[in-house]
């Protein structure tokens, strides 16, 4: 059987986990729902030591795993730079009675 070309092909499983965190963004609702679905069965199925040091902990890989193997692409570390310095305006004034009930 010859491989289809329109079809990505991943070379391991921890590829593919990258993949499909990737497509956690996916506009594609179905898409989306799916990918998480499956890349949490993967991440809780890996052996706790195996070549690419990925945990098997999905909080673990959020947080810590992510971060550390894209840098400054990861979507947790720029959320950690994001400012809410100006709601916190916006709550005073509302908490004051400046917002409407």
């Amino acid at each position: 059987m010859q491989p289809n070309p329109k079809r990505s092909t991943q070379p391991n499983i921890f590829t593919f986990i990258l993949y499909l965190f990737e497509k956690f963004t996916s506009i594609e609702t179905v898409c989306r729902r799916e990918s998480i679905k499956l890349w949490e069965a993967l991440v809780l199925s890996l052996p706790p030591k195996n070549p690419e040091k990925m945990p098997d902990d999905p909080r673990i890989w959020i947080t810590e795993y992510n971060p550390r193997v894209k840098g400054n692409q990861s979507i947790f570390r720029k959320l950690a730079r994001i400012s809410f310095e100006d709601d916190k305006e916006d709550v005073q004034m509302h908490e004051v009675g400046g917002g409407a009930a």
